[in-house]
């Protein structure tokens, strides 16, 4: 996976953007991929792409789709526990420098491990920013492929998800194995 997080200059060309729409266990999802990444994962209700890509970038619709295609069936695996690896590169331009941070200290987290707010923020550099990470994940523009479902509270209740709950112990049930505890990967390092 690699993740793109250099400037975007108000000067840069419109970015072409391919969505697609696919079914999940949560309803219809939209990806959304510029030829860096996915961009944006956008549940049936949820934020708009084009207004919060807009906000990132000059962004144009591109009318190619093979890229989003691509994910979506990656995505697919992954509800499907064909394939739990979610090996998609991601594209977190556009947002702020701290944000951007946090997301790839997340992307650190892997299948069927969690860590605390605290954790991350300490993986962020930043360790007294808990709350602060709290709200950059609560912005996360990619959920499930920048796992922020897998932050969970200091005690080690749910804490948010953008998409609600139900949908967070979901995604931790599909990657927790049966009868295995929870691993935290701040006690791995």
């Amino acid at each position: 996976m690699t993740v793109a997080t250099d400037p975007v200059l108000a000067s840069d060309r419109p970015v072409p953007i391919q969505l697609h729409t696919f079914a999940s266990p949560f309803g219809p999802l939209t990806v959304a991929c510029s030829p860096r990444g996915v961009c944006f994962l956008a549940a049936e209700g949820d934020r708009d792409p084009w207004q919060e890509l807009e906000r990132r970038f000059p962004c144009r619709r591109a009318s190619e789709t093979a890229d989003a295609e691509r994910a979506a069936r990656c995505l697919s695996e992954y509800f499907s526990s064909t394939d739990m690896s979610l090996n998609i590169d991601i594209d977190l331009r556009g947002l702020p420098a701290f944000q951007q941070r946090v997301l790839v200290a997340l992307c650190g987290v892997g299948c069927g491990q969690w860590c605390s707010y605290a954790d991350l923020a300490a993986k962020a550099g930043s360790p007294r920013a808990a709350r602060a990470v709290g709200g950059a994940i609560g912005r996360n523009p990619i959920p499930i492929l920048v796992p922020c479902h897998r932050v969970l509270a200091a005690g080690g209740g749910l804490g948010g998800f953008s998409w609600g709950l139900d949908r967070k112990r979901f995604l931790l049930s599909l990657e927790r194995p049966a009868g295995t505890a929870w691993a935290s990967s701040a006690a791995r390092g």
